[in-house]
């Protein structure tokens, strides 16, 4: 093998006919997708959605990259942690070869919606009219079951006729077999609780 570990696994030295060069689509690719997963997630919670895009999508032109740094009880330190995790994951692909990338695109499940904004907050640029995230043109964000106006339901009249919040605890006083005494817990102590158990970024859901 060569000097430094470096060969072809067939006993060739580099410069030896060893065949067709291997990934060359990855060097043509020009369009980056990222996938977030959310709360409590992993990036294996996202591989059926790979396999659907690879399946019914053209993705010859398309890098799918699936985050990986917030997984599981990470997503606890708050969408700022979570958020500059997944600005120093994607800065290291876009420093690594083969990176043709002219476009990206997002789409983020949950939780990984709002770190996903996060990110687009802090890497978009506008220079000379040209708005780029990464260096790179955006085409799509897409977020799946997002709480974009968090989860701070308190100054709602009423939760049944009002869809832009995501209520963590609160919606279980709707339900009749809870009563009304669990029901005003729910209401009084709800943003607590979610802190207890959700951390820092139950906290910021209800900023």
């Amino acid at each position: 093998p060569a000097a430094g570990g470096v060969g072809n696994g067939d006993g060739k030295q580099p410069g030896e006919d060893a065949g067709p060069v291997q990934n060359t689509t990855e060097r043509e690719k020009e369009h980056l997708v990222v996938l977030v997963h959310g709360l409590f997630g992993s990036h294996k919670h996202l591989m059926n959605v790979v396999r659907v895009m690879n399946t019914n999508f053209s993705t010859d032109n398309i890098e799918i990259f699936v985050s990986k740094v917030n997984k599981r009880s990470k997503t606890l330190d708050g969408i700022k942690t979570c958020g500059d995790r997944l600005m120093a994951e994607l800065d290291l692909r876009l420093a690594s070869a083969p990176n043709n990338f002219k476009t990206i695109s997002f789409v983020g499940h949950s939780l990984g919606g709002l770190i996903i904004r996060y990110v687009i907050g802090h890497r978009f640029k506008d220079e000379g009219g040209e708005a780029t995230i990464f260096g790179l043109t955006p085409l799509h964000f897409i977020a799946i079951t997002t709480p974009h106006f968090g989860c701070n339901d308190t100054y709602l009249k009423d939760i049944k006729t009002e869809d832009s919040v995501t209520p963590c605890l609160r919606w279980m006083g709707q339900i009749p077999v809870v009563g009304k005494i669990p029901a005003f817990l729910f209401h009084v102590f709800e943003s607590f609780f979610v802190w207890l158990v959700l951390r820092r970024t139950g906290g910021e859901l209800f900023l």
